[in-house]
């Protein structure tokens, strides 16, 4: 596998696993039914994510075990601490934030990518649009 493609998918690897805990985590804290469901699908959908990626490590011969095995900048318990949904939901959108702009840096440096890799980036990407306007329905 090329060193530069192997990096892409590493980081959008490690972004979403962070991105898997974190919303897991948000989840147990939220007490609003539809929030609660949101977090845990979005939790899930990070986890595809993290399949159809490590699918392309082995497909083009990288380590998926390097790639499962990221050490998570996330801290569990920084949503205990807050005080209402609507400040979690509050925390979450600025990690949304900064998933995207993973997303878009990944992109911008991937453009010689293989196109069916690149294709799979952009639609995640693409979902991940759709995840944060859901994101903000809950917060109005």
């Amino acid at each position: 596998m090329e060193r530069g493609t192997e990096y892409i998918v590493r980081q959008l690897i490690e972004i979403n696993m962070e991105r898997m805990h974190e919303y897991l985590s948000a989840s147990q804290f939220v007490k609003e039914p539809r929030g609660k469901k949101l977090l845990s699908n979005l939790s899930a959908q990070s986890e595809g994510f993290m399949m159809e990626l490590e699918y392309f490590l082995k497909l083009y011969g990288g380590s998926v075990g390097g790639a499962a095995s990221q050490t998570l900048a996330y801290n569990p318990h920084k949503f205990k601490s807050a005080e209402s949904d609507e400040a979690i939901f509050f925390i979450i959108l600025q990690q949304e934030c900064k998933v995207k702009e993973t997303y878009n840096r990944m992109l911008s440096d991937g453009m010689d990518l293989d196109n069916t890799l690149f294709e799979k980036i952009r639609t995640q990407k693409s979902d991940l649009l759709e995840s944060e306007e859901r994101l903000n329905s809950l917060r109005s």
